[in-house]
């Protein structure tokens, strides 16, 4: 006899059919595989990997975009192209080394994709390194500014989904820079002096870290208050790092093996963890 669990499959598979064979149901929504899917990365330096492999950007190795066939990296587009293997995964990577969050509203109007799947943003170490103090001003206009995009976003996409990443461990960048002879790099490429300078006192970095804890709370806040589209990379700012993963031409950016540690921490905290 027939069991009653065979007999609604049967009937589930043949109403699906009858449904496909009417055009009430596309064939990529049964099988559950979309027939494009677009990515989109927004933010800064991090997300276009500076110096990572080569000098300036390298877009290939993004932890997020990331196309190369290099086996060192593993980013959010292989991981996809990996769930998806049937759809055009599509990959846009507006990020622009030096930006800061004000600028990433400026990155979203320029998508080709009017209306993305998932977009990821990682955006602030710049307005952190800039800052005179990182007073509650600050932090509230960075908040407003990042509000902005996201709101953009959600409403010219109502299903996108947006991975909200926290600025890295950059009190790990700094240790490990001091252990292993930075300084004289960060003065040639002048980065984040706001941290890297020789002439910074201990209280200067720690009002730094106090700028850094206080905005990536920032970043949580905002991510929490609008959870249907937004997620929270966890682990990401407490994320302990190693020398191999910073980039050997200046020291502060993460290399080939950084971006590859940065896909992996915000795939697992992220919309596809499993």
């Amino acid at each position: 006899m027939i069991g009653y669990a065979n007999v609604i499959k049967t009937v589930t598979r043949s109403a699906i059919t009858l449904l496909i064979a009417c055009g009430s149901l596309s064939p990529e929504m049964a099988s559950g595989q979309p027939t494009t899917y677009s990515l989109v990365a927004l933010g800064d330096s991090l997300t276009t990997a500076f110096d990572a492999e080569g000098i300036f950007e390298n877009l290939d190795y993004s932890w997020s975009t990331g196309t190369t066939s290099d086996p060192r990296l593993v980013s959010h587009y292989k991981h996809l192209k990996q769930m998806m293997p049937t759809a055009d995964v599509l990959q846009e990577n507006l990020a622009t080394s030096g930006s800061m969050a004000a600028e990433t509203i400026t990155q979203v109007l320029q998508m080709q994709s009017l209306h993305p799947n998932y977009v990821t943003l990682l955006s602030g170490a710049n307005d952190l390194c800039t800052w005179i103090d990182p007073d509650l001003e600050h932090i509230q206009i960075y908040k407003h500014q990042l509000i902005e995009t996201l709101d953009y976003l959600i409403a010219h996409s109502p299903e996108v989904k947006i991975l909200l990443v926290p600025i890295p461990n950059l009190a790990e960048v700094y240790n490990l820079g001091i252990a292993n002879h930075c300084e004289e790099k960060w003065s040639i490429f002048n980065v984040c002096q706001k941290l890297l300078s020789p002439s910074n006192t201990e209280l200067d970095r720690q009002q730094f870290y106090t700028g850094l804890e206080q905005i990536n709370l920032a970043i949580y806040d905002v991510a929490q208050s609008r959870q249907q589209n937004v997620k929270f990379a966890t682990g990401v700012d407490q994320a302990r790092l190693t020398f191999d993963q910073i980039s050997k031409i200046d020291c502060f950016h993460p290399s080939v093996a950084g971006q590859n540690y940065l896909a992996q921490l915000t795939w697992s905290s992220g919309w596809f963890a499993h």
